[in-house]
Parts: structure tokens; sequence; C-alpha cells
């Protein structure tokens, strides 16, 4: 079996988004060169380049169940439909505001203008819905699984979770203090992931509603803005990237730092998962993509065991209390009370 290449240099500008298609055999990337490339995602050879945008191509997007076309989207203010077998432009929408973000999936597209997220169909380019409500720019739009509801993120500190059918907000985010950068739904649309500028993603359970009591929960492993954020496809990890050019690895188990992959000289501008969950795809504004397999260490990875950097609950073996711990718990933990009320005990003594 062939090995698959680790990283691919792309583009001569800023990749600003990837996604893994055909069964993690495929690449798409788009670049502020203009230009989408298709790639064969484990050779490295460049496919084809697909050429029409006036100005950087910010996103990509292609249907898991239709892998015979990509969307584009660019600061020309216009989304392009592409045959990436022909390489041929199948239609072209033009808006009279800059183009954010798009998303294709269960034969919808969903595109992020100015401070409206649009709904077109996807054969024809005909303009179905607009939702508004952001009271500043959207960055980013996602679709659920199911096809059924719309996260769309903005400049305003919020997210929002909209009904597609009833083109209602059923939920209004306000955890994150400065931009939300990125949104993702887990596949089974139980999970909400949200990125941001102030260094955090945010992890709400969107089917219980339990952060409404208790709140989302914070990962703060970042040391620079979050601009990007992708489940895998069984839900049991979730990937971010950032400006401090790390991809950031979690387990959803426990939401804690799993893996800290390094390599990028320059900011992360997107991070998606494979079909597999263990493969991972990051661009950067160093004009590189990297595709990491998440089963086997290199030099390049950083696994996190004993740093536990999430939160978690461990329960005192000695007096039963529950009590908050930033490593993974051990059966023989004794909460601050227990300790303190038996100094003599050494280090070696709580491990």
């Amino acid at each position: 079996m062939q090995e698959r290449i680790t990283e691919l240099r792309t583009h001569k500008l800023s990749v600003n988004c990837c996604q893994l298609f055909q069964h993690d055999k495929r690449l798409v990337t788009s670049s502020d060169d203009k230009t989408l490339g298709i790639w064969d995602a484990i050779t490295g050879v460049k496919l084809s380049s697909l050429e029409g945008h006036d100005h950087s191509v910010v996103s990509c997007s292609v249907d898991d169940n239709i892998t015979s076309k990509v969307l584009s989207g660019s600061w020309d203010k216009s989304i392009r439909m592409w045959d990436i077998e022909t390489g041929a432009q199948l239609w072209s929408h033009g808006y009279n505001s800059l183009v954010t973000s798009c998303c294709y999936s269960n034969n919808i597209v969903v595109t992020s203008v100015d401070k409206s997220v649009q709904v077109h169909d996807p054969a024809t380019s005909k303009l179905i819905h607009t939702v508004s409500g952001h009271s500043n720019t959207v960055t980013n739009c996602a679709l659920s699984s199911r096809g059924l509801e719309i996260c769309s993120t903005s400049m305003d500190k919020t997210a929002k979770v909209w009904d597609i059918r009833m083109l209602q907000v059923l939920l209004v985010l306000k955890g994150h203090i400065n931009t939300v950068s990125c949104c993702c739904f887990s596949h089974d649309a139980h999970y909400l992931a949200t990125s941001s500028w102030d260094k955090t993603v945010q992890l709400y359970d969107i089917a219980t509603g339990v952060y409404r009591s208790e709140g989302p929960v914070v990962l703060r492993n970042h040391e620079g803005c979050v601009s990007s954020c992708s489940f895998s496809k069984d839900g049991s990890l979730l990937v971010s990237g950032g400006y401090d050019l790390n991809v950031n690895v979690y387990g959803t188990a426990k939401n804690n730092l799993k893996l800290g992959l390094k390599g990028h000289e320059g900011w992360v501008n997107w991070v998606c998962t494979g079909e597999d969950r263990k493969w991972i795809a990051s661009c950067s504004k160093d004009g590189m993509v990297r595709i990491w397999d998440t089963e086997h260490n290199t030099s390049q990875y950083i696994k996190y065991k004993k740093k536990h950097l999430g939160v978690d609950m461990a329960r005192c073996y000695k007096c039963g209390r529950l009590f908050a711990v930033n490593e993974e718990p051990t059966k023989h933990m004794q909460c601050v009370f227990c300790r303190l009320s038996n100094p003599s005990r050494t280090f070696m003594d709580q491990l």
C-alpha cells in the first residue's frame, strides 16, 4: 500500500480552505491566488486547477453525497459551482457584498454574505431563502448532516442556529467575547462547536440543552485566535486550528487535549477531518496543506497524556467528594481537603 503524502505545497499564496473527499483520496483547496486546486490526497499530484474568480477564494465545499461538484466562494462577491472532472464552471451567482464562506451539503447550498445567510438551489443557483438576524458580518455558516439546521457565526460575537424550513432562530449562543470565526455540527447533530478570536473553542450540547444551566465546555489551549473547528465523523474527536500555527485534537469523551500538531509556518486558516477519523487536513497562510495521520506518532506531533488541559472530574477515594482536575483522573486521587488533613503524605504517595 502506498504511503500517503503528509504535506503539499499547494499554492503560492495563503490557502484559505480545504476538504478531503471521495473516501479521503481527493483534496480540494482554495487560495488567495484566486484558484481552487484538486489534488490526489495520497500522492500529492495536482489533478486540476479551477480558474475564474477575480479575487481570493476564501471557501470551498464538496457535498459528501455528490463528489463530482465543488462549490467556491470568493471576495469577488460571487459563489461558483464547478464540475470537478472537466473543470467546467456550471454556474455563478453574484452578490453586492463579499462572500465570507460557503457550504454545499445534503444537496443544499448555503453562503454567508455581509450580515445574512443565503440558501440556494445547487442545480440552478436560484436564491431560495435569505436569513438575517446578525448585527455584524457573518463569518461562517454550516449545515447539519440531516440538512435541517444551519449555524451561522458572526463578528457580533454570537452563533445562531436556524431551522432551514421555518427560517426561524432556534438558538442564540453568546458564550464568546470576540468574533466567532467558525462552527461545526457533530454528525448526529447532538453537539455544536464554535471557535473564536477570543482564543477558545466552545462545545455545546444542543440536543439536551444542558449548556443553558451549566454553560458550554470551554477549551482554552490555543495561544492566538482560533480560526476553524471540525468534528470527526464519529464525533469522538474535535479538531481546531489557529493563528498560533497549531492544530489541536481533542477527545470529546473527556473534552481533553489529546494531540498538538505542529509544522505550519503561518496561520492555520482551516482544518477538516476525513471520512476515516484518523485523517486530518489543515491549510495555512504558509501556502501548505498538511495531512496528519493521528494514529501514528511523528516528530511533528506532541501527544498529551498526563497533561490533560481540559476539565475533568475525579472522586476522592477517601471522602467520596467530586472535584475538578486538569489531568487524567485516577482511582487514588484525593480532594484538597483530605490532602490538607494529612500533610505528611509525600507527592509519590499521592500518585
